[in-house]
């Protein structure tokens, strides 16, 4: 799956590069799963229950125009629920937990209770088009 990048880090990235505010990049960045798409301007449903949480991303330096996670990622226990999509939040929880990136699953994936989702190594490719 290829993530889009949210409103949020377009502003944010068009800001720095422009010279009118640094931007801080974010010290973790974690994988959070939606229900819902959370388009570009955040508005998505993300997945609550069960043991559920975002996790951290790792990826690569980027080369040759893109950067993928470097590390496969699990999240358990699950609740029951359908998983459509993913993003790139800052913080673990909450606010401010700004959404950076996003994409639909290749395929979308119903869990049940206690089920284990992975997201495997190289899964999630990021790109500045």
């Amino acid at each position: 799956m290829t993530a889009a990048l949210s409103d949020y880090l377009k502003l944010k990235l068009l800001d720095h590069s422009l010279g009118h505010a640094s931007f801080t990049m974010p010290a973790t960045p974690y994988i959070a799963l939606y229900t819902t798409d959370p388009t570009a301007a955040d508005v998505g449903v993300e997945v609550t229950g069960g043991g559920y949480a975002r996790q951290p991303l790792v990826t690569g330096a980027a080369a040759a125009g893109q950067s993928s996670n470097s590390t496969s990622v699990s999240f358990l226990p699950m609740p029951t629920t359908a998983i459509t999509h993913v993003g790139i939040r800052t913080a673990a929880t909450g606010a401010p937990g700004y959404l950076l990136w996003y994409a639909p699953l290749t395929v979308p994936k119903a869990t049940t209770s206690g089920d284990t989702l992975t997201i495997d190594i190289g899964s999630l490719v990021f790109t500045l088009a």
